[in-house]
């Protein structure tokens, strides 16, 4: 890698602005607040020294960028956005010279003040000759002022994770139309990298922020045509339909949850063409999990008690995921108590067992008048009974589903 080390000035930079890349794939996106835009205004305005800029010479004859930014992004940007009339100086900024500036944009500014500004000469270090990893290594040892959250750092490792977690964040209708939070500091890619590592697992995953980092870093042989990436995209495309438009259910802590439940259900139940059902089933949860948290907790059900402290103690860890997947799937089945499994078969699954249980409060149906009958079941001893047999063409749904106690299985199948 050659450096190169030269002087622009501003109203250089400005008309060189469309050939200037600033947004090259390891940069952290646009991150400074207006006010600190206008400290760096002042600061030019008044001849202050700033570090340098570091911009590298593009070798693509297709591009139609000549550079890409290094170092500099938010300083670049700070000025382009103010000569662009788009931000004034701070309100309380101190006169040059004999010239108001405070609260003032670029055109309103006195002839020589904006003659002044134009003519600052920025220190910049041009780089040729590099390889990508250098960039991004440079990238890295650069920052400084605001330092790279994990997910910033993680955007600066090249590969075929990267550019997929980049591509679905930017791209795909759920992430851009439908969560509820602002992608700020690579928030979306954060929560994508997340869903995928759930679904390479096969399952919820510690999704910490070391661990995202190792599959960025150990997948160089991603194909995003792979069985995983497929399904992931698949669940994406499901819970985009689900919720066509901005959710306020979609958190970051519920996305995570619901991309467990709907890989799980895509998997074991036919509900591919009941998206519409599943995003109205959450709404739905949401609503009656809110209305909990104001009751006493002596009156909250186990339920939902059990949800939220998995909500609440380390959400991105496996247990917890796992146990939130465990409450929604059995709720979701409530719900749709005619969602039957995509392999027809005989046993229930046990969450389809759980929403039978409690929809009977375990109630035995005691369909013989069995004089044994205990009644009331305990949760590890209870069978979940067909109502229309099986082998009479009764499906395995919760609809079709009773609690007997094992006294009356008995009797039921001595009278099949």
């Amino acid at each position: 890698m050659r450096r190169n080390t030269r002087t622009w000035p501003v109203f250089s930079v400005n008309t060189r602005r469309s050939r200037i890349d600033p947004s090259p794939p390891y940069q952290r996106g646009l991150v400074w607040s207006r006010s600190k835009k206008q400290l760096f205004i002042d600061s030019l305005i008044r001849d202050f020294d700033i570090p340098k800029l570091y911009l590298r010479r593009t070798d693509d004859a297709n591009s139609q960028y000549e550079w890409e930014v290094v170092d500099g992004q938010q300083r670049l940007n700070a000025i382009w956005e103010f000569l662009g009339n788009e931000y004034p100086v701070s309100n309380d900024a101190a006169p040059v010279g004999n010239h108001r500036i405070g609260g003032k944009l670029f055109k309103d500014l006195n002839a020589n003040v904006q003659e002044q500004l134009q003519g600052y000469e920025l220190n910049i270090v041009e780089l040729e000759e590099s390889e990508d990893q250098e960039i991004e290594d440079m990238f890295i040892r650069l920052q400084s002022g605001m330092p790279l959250n994990a997910a910033e750092n993680r955007n600066a490792i090249s590969g075929p994770i990267r550019d997929f977690v980049r591509n679905v964040a930017s791209t795909h209708q759920l992430i851009t139309d439908s969560i509820a939070f602002p992608n700020r500091r690579f928030a979306h890619d954060e929560i994508v990298a997340q869903m995928l590592m759930i679904e390479i697992n096969g399952g919820p995953a510690p999704v910490t922020s070391s661990r995202l980092r190792a599959m960025y870093e150990n997948g160089s042989r991603f194909n995003e045509r792979s069985a995983s990436a497929s399904k992931f995209k698949r669940v994406l495309n499901f819970l985009a339909q689900s919720f066509p438009e901005k959710s306020p259910e979609l958190t970051k802590t519920n996305v995570l949850s619901l991309y467990t439940v709907a890989s799980e259900s895509l998997s074991k139940y036919a509900i591919s063409n009941r998206a519409k059902s599943f995003g109205k089933w959450f709404v739905d949860f949401e609503k009656r999990r809110k209305e909990h948290q104001e009751k006493p907790e002596d009156q909250i059900e186990p339920e939902m008690y059990s949800y939220q402290l998995a909500i609440l103690q380390a959400s991105a860890s496996e247990p917890s995921q796992r146990e939130r997947r465990r409450v929604l799937i059995e709720d979701l089945l409530t719900y749709m108590p005619d969602l039957r499994l995509l392999d027809d078969q005989r046993l229930f699954t046990s969450e389809q067992r759980a929403s039978i249980f409690r929809k009977s409060n375990g109630k035995c149906a005691d369909p013989s008048s069995n004089p044994d009958c205990v009644g009331k079941c305990v949760w590890d001893n209870f069978h979940a009974d067909h109502i229309v047999p099986y082998s009479s063409g009764g499906r395995t749904v919760v609809n079709n589903g009773q609690v007997l106690c094992p006294s009356c299985n008995l009797k039921k199948s001595d009278s099949h």
